[in-house]
């Protein structure tokens, strides 16, 4: 049996390789931030007399249509960020981190995208870290 090709080898290489830092950085953000302080000049909750009524929790339908988006363009910052608010809003904290940290890989500097893994990383410290860290 003859040996796959260079040409199609490389590739997979490279979707594994993608697919293993992904998952290696979200796994970093929860644990670095998980070990940081309070998260810094984080504003107050708003009162309840100025809190907007609260948005539907996103449906299943919503993440997924959010994840073809996804596959179609993976350098979407804003359809990742999209993804994270949904998996939050829905309780998924670990697939949360993930789209967070994938955005994070696209645009380091995006402040939503830090305020967003440190609220991630507050909810863990609450929740115990086995329940939202692999």
């Amino acid at each position: 049996m003859a040996a796959p090709s260079r040409r199609n080898v490389l590739p997979l290489l490279a979707l594994a390789g993608l697919a293993a830092l992904s998952t290696a950085a979200a796994i970093a953000a929860a644990v670095f931030l998980s070990s940081t302080g309070d998260g810094g000049d984080a504003a107050p909750p708003p009162s309840p007399a100025t809190a907007a009524a609260p948005a539907p929790t996103p449906d299943g339908a919503e993440v997924l249509r959010l994840r073809e988006r996804l596959i179609e363009n993976p350098g979407d910052i804003a359809g990742w960020k999209a993804l994270g608010r949904a998996h939050m809003e829905r309780g998924e904290y670990r697939e949360a981190v993930e789209a967070f940290s994938q955005a994070s890989l696209l645009a380091p500097k995006d402040p939503q995208i830090a305020g967003a893994l440190r609220q991630l990383a507050d909810i863990a410290r609450g929740q115990g870290r086995h329940k939202f860290i692999p």
